[in-house]
């Protein structure tokens, strides 16, 4: 007994003594940020996958804003969007209810969710309502386009697929839960994830289902896509690379205050340079190899990031509970510039030409200069959703309202 007491002992002497120095290497390490950005790789030559160009109005091809993020890897920025302020309102449209994300832009229309469960279709002209099709369930999400399809995700537990010139339903799938992750279309396939934590890949002609996996928590942004992978973080505070093609977890990563705190990952990663990067509701903003996984440079803020980061010409812009907008250097993390916004960032800020546009809890949506951050526009309204810009066409979104605005 005395011998079995004492083995009992000794292998909990163990744990704790194991546990001990868990505790110490989050101490030393979680709490304090990484700054490894020169040694995990960067290829600053790397570039994100534009959306095929399409016509619109009178005028000529351009390129379109297809999915949450604008392109696959969500990087926020149209290198074809050539607006500017001074702005006026050309027209607005008001829906009486939350617009928690903005609109996909394709062709002749723009694509709207409202928080009641309707979707509806605009004129990009003139801000008509050329057909609305109510789902079951609020929408909380953006929705994807792709040919003559667009993919919306519901909180009602469905996905479904409508015949974007009338809204006709062409299918509908049964999530099991209900999904915030607004979708992405690669080729034949639709990629989202749900509120219990798994990751869809369904057939974008069927709706039927191709795979499926699991993570550690609620997935609630959108995949971010690049070379056959797919990156999503959790709510179980990791981070994920998923193979695209079968569903395979290529690597994992834990944020640093896995351990200690109540860090998730909420935020939609962006993916560029060969680096992911993501907000983390530990106040922190991460950058990781995509290769690997690896932590290349964490960046703290005084709240949490709720906000998807936007990347370019080498700095990655993100938004914070704190007010400020930050301005980073995509590979070291260094500060180059932060922007006191008057209240909390929620959305995403958007790049176009030399702006960056972000909106706040202050009802304000304001124009930085990419560079500096100094202020050079600042508009009546904005919360959520921000900014999306195609070709010719900008649009702000409100907190219920959306606004084509045009060069004064």
């Amino acid at each position: 007994m005395k011998k079995n007491l004492l083995i009992v002992l000794a292998a909990l002497g163990v744990c704790l003594a194991a546990a001990g120095v868990t505790m110490t290497y989050v101490y030393l390490h979680g709490n304090r940020n990484i700054h490894r950005g020169t040694k995990v790789e960067f290829d600053s030559t790397a570039t994100s996958t534009l959306p095929t160009k399409t016509k619109g109005h009178g005028t000529n091809d351009y390129t379109p804003w297809p999915f949450y993020g604008f392109d696959l890897e969500h990087t926020r920025d149209n290198p074809n969007a050539g607006q500017r302020p001074p702005f006026k309102i050309l027209w607005s449209r008001g829906f009486h209810e939350l617009l928690e994300f903005p609109p996909t832009v394709v062709g002749r229309r723009a694509y709207v969710e409202s928080a009641k469960g309707y979707v509806s279709a605009l004129d990009t002209s003139n801000g008509d309502v050329v057909w609305t099709k109510k789902v079951a369930g609020p929408l909380a999400s953006s929705p994807a386009i792709a040919g003559d399809t667009i993919v919306v995700s519901s909180l009602g537990g469905y996905v479904y697929a409508l015949r974007r010139r009338d809204g006709k339903q062409l299918w509908r799938f049964t999530v099991g839960s209900g999904t915030e992750s607004s979708p992405i279309v690669v080729g034949n396939r639709v990629y989202f994830g749900s509120i219990r934590g798994r990751l869809f890949a369904v057939r974008l002609d069927t709706g039927k289902l191709v795979w499926s996996a699991q993570a550690n928590g609620r997935l609630e942004g959108s995949p971010a896509y690049d070379d056959a992978k797919l990156f999503i973080g959790s709510y179980g505070g990791s981070v994920y690379s998923f193979d695209a093609r079968n569903g395979r977890i290529v690597w994992k990563t834990g944020g640093l205050g896995h351990f200690l705190s109540s860090g998730t990952f909420y935020s939609t990663p962006a993916v560029a340079y060969g680096r992911v990067y993501i907000g983390s509701t530990d106040h922190r903003i991460y950058s990781l190899s995509e290769r690997t996984g690896e932590i290349a440079w964490t960046h703290s803020t005084g709240g949490y990031v709720y906000s998807g980061p936007a990347v370019h010409k080498g700095i990655v812009y993100v938004g914070s509970y704190d007010h400020k907008l930050y301005a980073l250097d995509a590979r070291t993390g260094a500060t180059i510039w932060k922007f006191d916004a008057h209240g909390p960032i929620s959305g995403s800020p958007s790049v176009v030409g030399t702006v960056v546009y972000v909106s706040s809890f202050a009802r304000r949506t304001y124009g930085l200069n990419w560079r500096t951050g100094k202020l050079v526009w600042t508009f009546r309204d904005g919360k959520y959703a921000g900014v999306v810009a195609a070709g010719p066409l900008f649009f702000v979104v409100g907190y219920g309202r959306v606004y084509r605005l045009v060069h004064r």
